[in-house]
């Protein structure tokens, strides 16, 4: 990694892939959407 380079703006891949799905969790089952249907 490059502190110079990408000191202000995180990694693309970090921000949204890891980042996002940190933040939302693990998807919710299936069985929860047809139950609510």
């Amino acid at each position: 990694r490059h502190p110079g380079r990408y000191g202000s703006l995180p990694l693309p891949a970090e921000a949204a892939g890891g980042g996002g799905q940190r933040h939302q969790g693990p998807p919710p089952p299936p069985d929860q959407g047809p139950r609510l249907q």
